[in-house]
C-alpha cells in the first residue's frame, strides 16, 4: 500500500535535536539556515498534502523566555503547520497561550509529570486533528481500558 492508498494518512516530525536542544533556540542566521534546510526536505510531502504537524519539543532546561519565543515563532514559515511541546512549568502562563494564538502554532497536550495537563486553553485543529503525546504507561492503559 502507497502513500496514495491512504488519503487521510499524515506524516508528522519532531524538528531536530541540534535546534531544540543544543542551539538553546539561539534564533540567528545559523538556525535559520538549518531549520530551512530540515523544513526544504520535508517539501515533497507537503506538496503533496501529506505533512502533518511539526513538533518543537523543548527540553526540560528551557525555561520561560518571551522573546526567545517569540522570535521563533514569527520567523516559521506559514505554509506549514507547527506544534509546541513544553516540559518546564514556566510556560505554563497566559502570555505563552496568547503568542500561539498569534502565531497560529498549536499547544500539545503532552503526559508528562513535570507539566500538569492543560487542557482550558484553545487549541488549534489541523486536518480535524487534535494533537497530544504520551508517555508508554499512559497508552498500556488506554489500550487495556479500551479492550475490556
Amino acid at each position: 500500500m502507497g502513500v496514495e492508498d491512504a488519503p487521510n494518512f499524515s506524516f508528522s516530525f519532531k524538528i531536530p535535536r541540534t535546534l531544540t536542544h543544543r542551539r538553546k533556540f539561539k534564533v540567528d542566521s545559523n538556525f535559520q539556515e538549518e531549520l530551512k534546510f530540515f523544513l526544504n526536505l520535508l517539501t515533497p510531502l507537503a506538496d503533496r498534502g501529506k505533512l502533518g504537524i511539526l513538533l518543537f519539543q523543548f527540553p526540560p532546561s528551557f525555561k520561560y523566555d518571551e522573546w526567545i519565543f517569540e522570535e521563533l515563532l514569527s520567523s516559521l514559515p506559514g505554509n506549514m503547520h507547527f506544534s509546541v511541546e513544553f516540559r518546564d512549568s514556566s510556560w505554563i502562563r497566559s502570555e505563552t497561550f496568547h503568542m500561539l494564538d498569534k502565531y497560529d502554532v498549536a499547544y500539545t497536550i503532552v503526559d508528562e509529570p513535570l507539566i500538569p495537563p492543560i487542557c482550558e486553553y484553545r487549541f488549534i485543529f489541523i486536518y480535524s486533528t487534535a494533537w497530544a503525546r504520551f508517555k508508554t504507561l499512559v497508552l498500556l492503559s488506554l489500550f487495556k481500558w479500551r479492550i475490556e
